[in-house]
């Protein structure tokens, strides 16, 4: 029988690394945890590896809505560059709207509704292709006419709580 070594014994990385996967693999089998503990798990082991490591991690931990903003405004700019390099190429009738009195979303992604809206310049006001905001990054995808009647725009404030972000508007859909 052979005689695994505990990841304290290992002097290289990779090998404590791959003992320490190996002994999570087998306490998933036996044990029923799921991939994302044994995920959780290795990460913790290695936050508590050493002094530097914890406060690495705690460092990580403080700037994780820093973090989060930084990934989301880096996946939202590759979308709006590519929706705006495919509006240039379609010629001047199509545009890019990203920026609204409430900001960008692009540079702002824990605000909601600063949408990247891909339409026509015809269109009436806010109704095209959108990408739009939740807390927690984009959840839909509009296609087609999506838009505010005049209607619901004139709605009380306490009712319409998002027309903050867009302002005035003079186009609307009939």
């Amino acid at each position: 029988m052979t005689t695994l070594m505990s990841p304290e014994q290992c002097r290289a990385e990779n090998v404590a690394w791959f003992v320490r996967q190996f002994a999570t693999y087998v306490r998933s089998e036996i044990a029923g945890l799921k991939e994302a503990d044994m995920a959780d798990t290795a990460i913790v082991g290695l936050a508590l590896k050493d002094q530097q490591n914890l406060e690495a991690a705690l460092r990580i931990g403080k700037s994780l809505d820093d973090i989060r903003r930084n990934v989301a405004s880096t996946f939202l700019r590759c979308v709006q560059d590519g929706l705006e390099g495919w509006a240039r190429q379609q010629g001047e009738d199509w545009e890019l709207v990203v920026t609204w009195p409430g900001g960008n979303w692009t540079e702002r992604p824990d605000k909601k509704w600063l949408p990247l809206l891909l339409r026509k310049k015809a269109w009436s006001a806010l109704v095209g292709a959108v990408i739009q905001a939740e807390q927690n990054g984009p959840w839909e995808v509009s296609i087609g006419i999506f838009g505010p009647t005049q209607d619901t725009w004139s709605e009380p404030k306490s009712v319409r709580q998002n027309r903050q972000f867009y302002g005035e508007q003079n186009n609307f859909i009939g």
